[in-house]
């Protein structure tokens, strides 16, 4: 008995080769995870060089290619430790998962509920990217890459306007000119802040320069609104440097000079006026700020008959052609108002899941050390902002853009509380 007791017990050799080949074993289910994690670094590297310049790679392709790797990195199995940890990927996931019970009760037929749940398949992404760029090293290089092609963009544009490459529909960007001059912006706001870490100072200011005279010249009122709003909190983040004077002089030089010089720019500001001075509601006018009026306005009636819960994914395309039927004014797929489409399809709750995201992403982004906090702070207020002219979430390059500046600016906190920054 005793020998067949002696026997079951194994000997410590045995228990430490075994364990050996567990940990063997366990390195190279690591190994082979942070193999596949690298490669989708790589594709973020080139969705940041691709956003300002292709649709198709930076829409479909590359974040494609990295939800693959992110799948054969097993990051799946990170997810709900990402969720408990990070409130902006929680925020991300849950205002996803309300636009997807909006379909259910939708006032929209099935295909058109769906198409319009697919818009949005953007915040899907956020947590995929999070995973991806977990490491500062790698949300460095993506940063870079994403200057890289915001740079390369702006290359573009002025080759255009000075008619060495055609035009983009009669217009100098490689995109449209609200979505080419939101790239500026955040290129500009960018630059002002990489003289922190890279060092190269000249250079990075006059690639700021560069950026705010390419963004008067597009004739974008989104555009001069959110180099506005720009400037402002980068002077509130640099508040008592040495630099904010000299700064400050120069971009109301450049202003000044493109008043003078740049003839959309005076043009736009002063059609902009006209405008407001002669701003009719009740009449279907021809100018943005006009349209614009008239969108909130339908989309007020529209978000009062379904305050709560709204009409549903995909269903106001429906319910502003009834609501402007017999008033001259032309029926939208949009009311270029991100906030009110959102409330009019996701009813106050999905507004809320918004709101709530926007609000997790600014906080999170006070636990990074600076630069990168004032960047992250920077990019959600572009963001919001521009969604209260646009519908950035449900654009393509916008969108996919928000997802990528959240990993980068946004990441993962494991710290138990927000630290307190002058910002």
């Amino acid at each position: 008995m005793q020998t067949r007791v002696l026997g079951l017990i194994p000997s410590p050799f045995t228990v430490l080769e075994n364990a050996g080949g567990m940990e063997t074993a366990s390195s190279q289910s690591s190994s082979h995870a942070d193999r596949f994690r690298r490669r989708g670094v790589w594709c973020l590297m080139g969705l940041g060089l691709a956003v300002p310049l292709s649709t198709a790679l930076s829409s479909a392709v590359l974040p494609l290619a990295a939800l693959a790797a992110w799948l054969m990195a097993g990051g799946v199995f990170r997810l709900p430790a990402l969720v408990r940890s990070s409130p902006v990927a929680w925020s991300a996931l849950m205002l996803f998962l309300w636009l997807g019970v909006s379909v259910l009760y939708s006032s929209a037929d099935w295909g058109s509920a769906v198409g319009s749940l697919n818009k949005y398949r953007d915040l899907l992404f956020i947590p995929v990217f999070m995973v991806l760029l977990s490491k500062a090293r790698d949300r460095r290089k993506v940063h870079l890459a994403l200057i890289a092609g915001l740079v390369a963009s702006m290359i573009v544009s002025y080759a255009q306007w000075f008619g060495w490459l055609p035009l983009n529909r009669g217009f100098p960007a490689p995109s449209s000119t609200i979505t080419h001059s939101t790239f500026m912006v955040w290129l500009f706001f960018c630059l002002l802040w990489e003289v922190r870490v890279s060092g190269y100072s000249w250079l990075c200011y006059s690639g700021a320069a560069l950026a705010v005279l390419n963004i008067l010249f597009l004739g974008s009122t989104t555009g001069y609104v959110l180099i506005l709003a720009m400037g402002v909190l980068f002077a509130w983040q640099e508040r008592g440097s040495q630099r904010i004077i000299p700064l400050l002089a120069a971009f109301v030089c450049l202003v000044a000079a493109g008043w003078f010089l740049i003839p959309e720019f005076k043009g736009e500001l002063s059609q902009n006026i006209h405008e407001a001075n002669t701003l009719d509601a009740s009449k279907a006018g021809t100018g943005g700020l006009d349209k614009r009026v008239a969108f909130l306005s339908y989309t007020a009636e529209i978000v009062s008959e379904a305050l709560l819960l709204g009409h549903g994914m995909g269903s106001f395309e429906g319910e502003y052609s009834q609501a402007v039927s017999g008033s001259g004014h032309p029926p939208t797929t949009n009311p270029h108002n991100e906030f009110m489409l959102t409330w009019a399809q996701a009813g106050v709750v999905g507004l809320g899941l918004l709101m709530s995201l926007l609000h997790a992403a600014w906080r999170t982004s006070a636990l990074q050390s600076a630069p990168v906090n004032y960047m992250g702070r920077g990019f959600i207020l572009i963001f919001t902002v521009g969604c209260l002219f646009n519908s950035f979430l449900l654009d393509t390059k916008e969108g996919i853009l928000f997802a990528l500046a959240l990993a980068l600016y946004c990441p993962e906190s494991k710290a138990g509380k927000l630290k307190k920054t002058s910002s």
